[in-house]
């Protein structure tokens, strides 16, 4: 058989993230960056609609390479197999006249965000997360 159709799934950005990530970044100068295991096509899209600078987006990050996302941000380490994006973001970060390190917060939902959590200055686990990534 050939196939007759099609069927395709799609967490919608909630309603407020764009104004939130807008609000960070006018109001108290945040950076925001996205760091998912989505393809990066996905993430690309998404970064747009909610206001994430294309080289901002970390994609097709493994759980444990969320870590090193977060170390690279904070300007600790360049990890090179996550591409350019995670020199880049270690640069946008030392650049400029302060160069004390970036406070990095993550915000994570699942078992596989745990590294992360851990790496973070500050770690965000959702209430609807998974018991690891709330222990993190």
């Amino acid at each position: 058989g050939a196939p007759v159709g099609r069927i395709q799934f799609r967490d919608e950005p909630k309603p407020d993230a764009a104004a939130t990530v807008r609000e960070l970044r006018e109001s108290y100068g945040v950076t925001s960056y996205m760091v998912t295991g989505d393809a990066a096509p996905t993430a690309r899209v998404i970064a747009e609609e909610v206001g994430i600078e294309p080289g901002h987006v970390f994609a097709g990050v493994k759980p444990l390479e969320k870590a090193d996302c977060v170390r690279a941000v904070k300007g600790a380490a360049a990890v090179a197999e996550l591409g350019s994006a995670v020199e880049a973001a270690a640069e946008d970060e030392s650049a400029g006249a302060s160069k004390r390190p970036a406070v990095v917060a993550f915000v994570g939902d699942g078992i596989n965000d745990a590294p992360a959590l851990a790496a973070a200055d500050i770690g965000v686990a959702m209430a609807s997360g998974t018991d690891v990534a709330l222990d993190a």
